[in-house]
């Protein structure tokens, strides 16, 4: 499609989207140069962090003027204000997203058993190869069935009531593109605890709107997790953080702009 679009005069932009896209270029040479030979044919390869627009320049071999990094935007805050957390409250904590084990979910489920003492419950929404064998899991286990709902995939109508309920995202991937449900948690209000892997570090600012760990770290997660449950004005600052960040960076008013330049679109 790059060389069809290319050789009828089209501007090819592409956006690829997918974590896996690092992994596959250093598996394989063969790979590679197909990426290369694809991304070549594009005038404009749309990165969605700084850290993609690195790869692409250093692993791909794209020059600077031919990448542009366009963060994902959310279209509009929920109107949803950040009301403080009662002090004996439980913590609501949602994973969402494909349930697969690089996504971090058994570590979550661990994490969830080691702190089973404390007043959590957690939520894991989505649908995934791993999915029946977590949920195996979770309901063999008596630490765990009381704590821990999985739903499977879900529409807008249960999330937006997910988001409501939660205080907590948890997104432990072992690696990402740019996770839109990290935005849309966050404009709810949630503070996000995830990894440091792909354009999450350009979204979440550790101890400022939420927390970074390492992939597989399930004890950071874990002290994390404490960390909030036993401060709930850290928590309560950290949640209208996260949320002004999303507004400040992340809405289609600030976004749109950088996309009407990548397509060669007059405002």
């Amino acid at each position: 499609m790059a060389l069809a679009a290319r050789w009828s005069g089209a501007r090819v932009v592409f956006a690829p989207r997918s974590g896996h896209l690092i992994d596959d270029v250093h598996r394989s040479a063969t790979f590679r140069r197909y990426a290369k030979a694809v991304f070549g044919q594009c005038r404009v390869v749309v990165c969605q962090g700084h850290y993609w627009k690195r790869f692409f320049v250093e692993h791909v071999g794209l020059g600077e003027h031919r990448t542009m990094v366009i963060p994902n935007f959310v279209v509009e805050l929920p109107p949803w204000p950040i009301v403080p957390t009662e002090p004996n409250a439980g913590i609501e904590i949602l994973f969402i997203g494909s349930v697969v084990r690089a996504k971090g979910v058994y570590d979550i489920v661990e994490a969830a058993k080691r702190l089973s003492a404390l007043p959590l419950r957690w939520h894991i929404a989505g649908d995934g190869g791993n999915f029946i064998e977590l949920k195996r899991l979770v309901e063999g286990d008596a630490s765990l069935k009381e704590k821990v709902y999985m739903y499977g995939w879900i529409g807008r109508e249960q999330k937006e009531l997910l988001f409501r309920r939660c205080r907590v995202i948890v997104l432990p991937s072992y690696r990402e593109g740019f996770p839109n449900s990290l935005l849309e948690a966050m404009s709810w209000g949630l503070v996000p605890i995830a990894t440091d892997v792909g354009a999450i570090p350009e979204v979440v600012e550790d101890g400022r709107n939420g927390f970074l760990i390492h992939p597989g770290d399930v004890t950071g997660l874990v002290q994390v997790v404490k960390k909030l449950a036993k401060d709930r004005a850290l928590l309560d600052r950290l949640r209208l953080a996260a949320r002004n960040t999303v507004e400040e960076k992340f809405v289609v008013s600030k976004v749109l702009p950088l996309w009407q330049s990548a397509l060669g679109i007059a405002e």
